[in-house]
């Protein structure tokens, strides 16, 4: 816990508010994330993301700017093979993306062209074509 009075008392104000919710916090859920399904999916895909092991950000703040590159290029080629032995489609694809929440050469195509692709291209399309890239790209360093 924090030793900063405003934010403990911040953590106070929100439980007792969330306690004294009279809706139902799972409804709620359902309604922001697109339906009970879609709930089911994301915590799936999340699941999926925690139980990788080159996904954990245990080691970033220790490495040199070489090895998070080359670590990029592996969670490129990890989330490419993830996509085929999962049939994912391009929503899925961009939730995983979402959910390891890891800054790689692919968050760079994201940000910087992600709206001159989507007016061009199948939404998430450009990711899978950049992961690709990297993956080559780390065969040829191989």
């Amino acid at each position: 816990m924090s030793n900063n009075k405003t934010l403990v008392q911040m953590n106070i104000d929100i439980e007792e508010a969330r306690q004294k919710a009279d809706f139902s916090i799972d409804s709620m859920l359902n309604l922001l994330r697109g339906g009970e399904e879609a709930v089911k999916k994301l915590n799936d895909l999340r699941q999926l993301a925690e139980n990788e092991p080159v996904f954990s950000k245990a080691e970033t703040p220790f490495q040199s700017r070489q090895e998070q590159l080359y670590h990029s290029l592996l969670i490129a080629k990890r989330m490419i093979e993830l996509v085929e032995e999962n049939n994912m489609d391009d929503e899925q694809f961009a939730n995983l993306f979402r959910n390891i929440e890891l800054l790689t050469p692919v968050s760079y195509v994201l940000y910087v062209t992600d709206p001159l692709y989507n007016s061009n291209c199948a939404p998430f399309h450009h990711l899978y074509v950049a992961c690709s890239s990297l993956y080559w790209y780390e065969m040829l360093l191989t």
